[in-house]
């Protein structure tokens, strides 16, 4: 029997082998509403049903750019990638062993053996040469173990890969949300360097009234203190415009804020509508849900091969190719030569360790079907929160922006009476404070409202595409089904 026969034989025998013992998938059943309660903005957006691109959910050009930075440079991006590749690694391995492993072997050894031990009674000298292919040790799959192993990594690569999106996902958010921060910060800055200027111009006045006698020192004190609190909030707005540099440059993973895209003077970061698609398919378009439901089908597959133990295991080791005493000889006619040793291994007695591993796997099931419907819950929870605060602050902004138009409205007002001479430097200065205040007041309700945006972009599951995942693992989907 030559090894290509060999070969052809055992090929044969892996055809028919594969039978699995996994129980059958069934996807569980979420019962969820037909539609969000309340909180969606009326408005139709282009993000309506469609996917939740974040390089046209993002208006800033400098904030794209960062985004684009961190999904190149961000550390725990990074991380999650490198456990995505060793997964796919792992999966790699596992599928290998449902494959035979051919090995070509040669060698050849020189023995003596004494003049005692010898037929002929005179000392003599062996010699032997093999060449060859072999293979060794493979499991012949009956009851579908390796199989079954091969299943549960593939799932594990799936679900470290839909965690890779959600990882991904949640940085694009926080890029989002700090960059919020930060221009809202550098906003409040400019705001009070105004206050501090005005109430400065204010306690120069009342100052010179006080000398004067036309105001008293109560009144003089106070517009000392409204100075030095303005100058405080001034003071904590630059630590707060710094923690957010910091923060961004740790998310960028650069080195200084030197090396930040620059702040644009505009007033909208970030689209101001998302009209959210139907509950059911928050399902599809969150990876978390997503990994949830693979980590439960590698479960699935893990109870096959653990009922799969309790089965005969057939191991098959052979080789063919050509022996010969003289190596001149080794491929000559009659020096062919072969071997075939199959091993089968039959469980009868193990202290209970497969019916443990059995009842370990289901409990792992369990375990794995608590979580899938935990994160479900999770993400409802989060996207009607988001929903129902995204409306909130929409809300909040539209009338503190009227409040400050109203006050800017009264200042201008205020300046014709005091260039007309009909009311007097301190009231406009009063008139000015009151409208950097509501302007103040306007920067915090916008950036409020644009993080709840930023938030609700991404528990909507925003920022990747799910065909891409089944797209590029087509061709390990098939595989499933060998």
């Amino acid at each position: 029997m030559s090894s290509r026969t060999i070969a052809i034989a055992l090929m044969g025998i892996v055809g028919i082998s594969g039978c699995s013992l996994a129980p059958k998938y069934e996807h569980p059943s979420v019962v969820m509403p037909s539609s969000w309660e309340g909180g969606a903005h009326p408005k139709e957006s282009v993000f309506a049903g469609g996917k939740l691109s974040w390089d046209e959910f993002v208006l800033s050009k400098n904030l794209k750019k960062s985004i684009q930075i961190a999904l190149e440079n961000n550390k725990d991006l990074k991380q999650a990638l490198i456990n995505l590749e060793a997964t796919q690694r792992l999966y790699g391995i596992q599928r290998a062993d449902r494959f035979l492993q051919l090995e070509a072997q040669a060698g050849g050894s020189r023995q003596r053996i004494p003049a005692d031990l010898s037929q002929s009674g005179e000392a003599i000298i062996q010699h032997s040469y093999s060449v060859g292919l072999g293979v060794s040790a493979f499991e012949l799959d009956l009851f579908g173990r390796v199989k079954s192993l091969s299943e549960a990594a593939l799932e594990e690569y799936l679900a470290t890969k839909y965690a890779s999106y959600a990882v991904r996902i949640a940085l694009v958010g926080e890029v989002m949300r700090v960059w919020i921060e930060r221009q809202r910060a550098h906003e409040r800055v400019k705001i009070l360097l105004g206050m501090v200027d005005s109430h400065k111009k204010s306690q120069s006045l009342i100052k010179e009234r006080y000398e004067k006698g036309a105001s008293g020192a109560m009144e003089y004190q106070e517009a000392v203190n409204l100075a030095i609190k303005a100058q405080m909030d001034r003071y904590k707005a630059q630590a707060e415009l710094q923690q957010a540099e910091n923060a961004l440059v740790a998310l960028l993973g650069l080195k200084s804020a030197l090396e930040l895209p620059a702040m644009e003077e505009e007033e909208a970061i970030l689209h101001g509508e998302i009209t959210p698609y139907l509950p059911s398919e928050l399902l599809q378009r969150r990876p978390d849900i997503g990994a949830a439901e693979h980590r439960l089908k590698s479960k699935y597959a893990n109870i096959g091969a653990a009922r799969a133990a309790f089965f005969p295991r057939i191991i098959l080791t052979a080789n063919g190719g050509s022996s010969s005493e003289l190596l001149s000889k080794l491929f000559d006619g009659g020096s062919g030569a072969w071997s075939f040793a199959p091993q089968i291994t039959l469980p009868i007695f193990d202290a209970g360790k497969n019916q443990n591993s059995l009842e370990l796997a289901k409990l792992r099931r369990d375990e794995a079907l608590v979580e899938y419907e935990r994160s479900i819950e999770i993400a409802f929870k989060e996207v009607k929160d988001a929903l129902s605060l995204s409306a909130s602050l929409h809300r909040i902004e539209k009338a503190s922006k009227e409040s400050m138009q109203n006050e800017e409205k009264r200042l201008k007002l205020s300046a014709s009476r005091y260039s007309a001479g009909m009311d007097s430097h301190v009231h406009y200065l009063e008139a000015e404070r009151r409208w950097l205040s509501e302007r103040l007041a306007w920067v915090e309700a916008k950036s409020a409202d644009e993080v709840a945006m930023a938030t609700l972009f991404k528990v909507l599951g925003g920022g990747w595409n799910p065909e891409e995942i089944l797209g590029e693992d087509e061709g390990l989907g098939a595989n499933k089904e060998e």
